[in-house]
């Protein structure tokens, strides 16, 4: 799309954001959200045939086009090799809390409501976490909210590894779980890192395989360590937090802060010395004197009468105020409350299955609060088959990026499947059958999830957009606290009441995937 060479330099500087992959726009007047929608859509069209962008001495450009002429290189790998980690704090604690409050329930002789307690403990803070750190991101910046929420988890992994009782541990999990916002900082931070073809690679690399691999972390570790031995679990809880270890020092000295952001911020000077850093590493010059320039996008339509003090929250309702956007926003909301029960709950009752099989009756059965046992090495090894199992979603995850499928296809692909096979689990087959029901319901849906967040991201400006997307992953988390007693609570009764309930999450998940908009367009 032709950008026109002569802007009014004072309305560039009060707008607040650019587009990522649509190139500028012309905001001489403003418009409304349809005109920048049919626009975005028409250049959307001649997205892949456009030439490389050639950047030349004193010319205007956006931030997006100047990462774009950057293009990929040794920045972006340092950036996905850094952030290869992240996932783990939260997906990792998805797995890990299966392990250790069954191996407690056993070991300190809990009681079924203490050991879903102690599952509950750390997602307490989940829900409070996301809304926190997105707002720390938007005002302070993507790199010192990733420091800072991944020096909070190392703190209290070690005070949890310290614990002297079953009270201290849960006290020290909900402190651990309130940094719980680190994934939803990953997002936003590619969004404006990267260009649009460069953040399919990052999504399958951290999103994808970092995603499993912070499930299958835990699992791997209780083999060797969650022996007959009491107290061993300190030990494992203590060796879980080596990639937060590794994280650390590696954001603090290699990972730049979104030029995207800083620009938003007004900081032009620290925006162009980002991008001149990127470029050195790639190997790229960037012109001796160009300017960077603002574009409008979707949601960020402000009033002519705005003031000066229009502060950061009347900036939040604006956007929440646009049709587009909230419709978007209360689908996906739909759709994340599904998959987030959906990929914590078969965590859970899949190590409550084996748990039960493992004693004198069957995963159907009611087990009683007598039957208590450690895992055994076979009793890992299945919970470590069904989540190697789940590098599948890796498979799904690359042709629906490469293919640009939609999220609302994916999505009703995804729990339509889901709640076919969950159907199954009513006529209690063995438990290898239902181990792999399980997986491929957690499969569809951890592909469908990606989708969604990537989704969800795209379609929120950039002054707002980690302070909304932890806006819809505290709602998304709010059933979290509840979901051990809806899945490990309940199927030590009778696995029929997990069914139902999945199912049910199931159902909401489809009826938002149904009625998102069929076209999103991103920012």
């Amino acid at each position: 799309m032709n950008r026109k060479k002569e802007v009014d330099d004072q309305r560039l500087l009060d707008s607040a954001s650019d587009s990522t992959q649509y190139g500028s726009v012309d905001i001489k007047e403003p418009r409304t959200p349809g005109q920048i929608e049919t626009e975005k859509r028409q250049s959307d069209e001649n997205l892949d045939n456009r030439p490389e962008k050639v950047l030349e001495e004193n010319g205007s450009y956006t931030v997006a086009e100047v990462i774009g002429a950057i293009g990929f290189g040794r920045s972006q790998i340092i950036l996905i090799a850094i952030t290869f980690f992240v996932p783990f704090g939260e997906i990792g604690e998805i797995m890990l809390m299966p392990i250790l409050s069954t191996r407690l329930y056993a070991e300190m002789g809990l009681t079924p409501k203490m050991e879903s307690l102690l599952a509950s403990a750390s997602f307490f803070g989940f829900a409070i976490g996301y809304p926190f750190w997105g707002v720390v991101a938007d005002r302070v910046g993507r790199k010192p909210a990733l420091i800072f929420t991944h020096c909070w988890i190392l703190l209290w992994g070690i005070m949890s590894a310290a614990a002297p009782s079953i009270s201290w541990l849960i006290a020290f999990r909900i402190m651990y779980s309130l940094a719980g916002g680190t994934l939803g900082l990953l997002f936003p931070l590619y969004q404006e890192f990267l260009a649009p073809e460069h953040r399919r690679i990052a999504y399958i690399i951290c999103c994808g395989i970092g995603t499993v691999s912070g499930k299958i972390l835990p699992i791997a570790l209780a083999l060797p360590l969650l022996d007959n031995e009491d107290g061993s679990w300190r030990c494992f809880l203590l060796l879980l937090l080596i990639p937060f270890v590794i994280f650390i020092p590696l954001a603090a000295l290699f990972l730049d802060e979104s030029p995207r952001f800083l620009m938003n911020q007004g900081k032009i000077t620290e925006s162009k010395r980002v991008l001149r850093k990127i470029a050195a590493r790639n190997e790229k010059q960037l012109p001796e004197t160009f300017a960077l320039v603002d574009t409008v996008e979707i949601g960020d339509v402000k009033p002519s009468s705005k003031t000066e003090d229009f502060s950061f929250w009347d900036y939040v309702i604006e956007t929440m105020l646009d049709r587009a956007i909230l419709r978007g926003f209360l689908c996906f909301l739909a759709m994340g409350l599904a998959a987030k029960f959906a990929l914590l709950g078969t965590s859970f009752v899949k190590t409550e299955f084996i748990f039960k099989q493992g004693g004198d009756g069957s995963y159907c059965e009611y087990s009683g609060e007598n039957d208590r046992h450690y895992l055994k090495t076979e009793d890992y090894l299945k919970l470590l088959m069904s989540s190697t199992i789940e590098f599948l979603s890796i498979l799904l995850i690359i042709p629906l990026l490469l293919c640009e499928v939609s999220v609302r296809n994916t999505n009703l692909a995804a729990y339509g499947v889901s709640w076919i096979t969950t159907l199954f689990l009513y006529f209690c087959p063995q438990l290898i059958l239902a181990l792999v029901i399980i997986t491929i319901e957690n499969i569809a849906i951890t592909a469908a999830s990606l989708i969604q967040l990537i989704g969800l991201s795209g379609i929120l400006p950039t002054k707002v957009r980690a302070t909304l997307f932890g806006l819809a992953n505290f709602i998304m988390y709010l059933t979290l606290p509840a979901t051990p007693y809806l899945t490990q609570h309940l199927a030590k009764w009778s696995q029929y009441y997990f069914t139902s309930v999945n199912l049910a999450f199931m159902t909401l998940g489809f009826i938002g995937a149904l009625l998102i908009p069929r076209k999103l367009v991103v920012n």
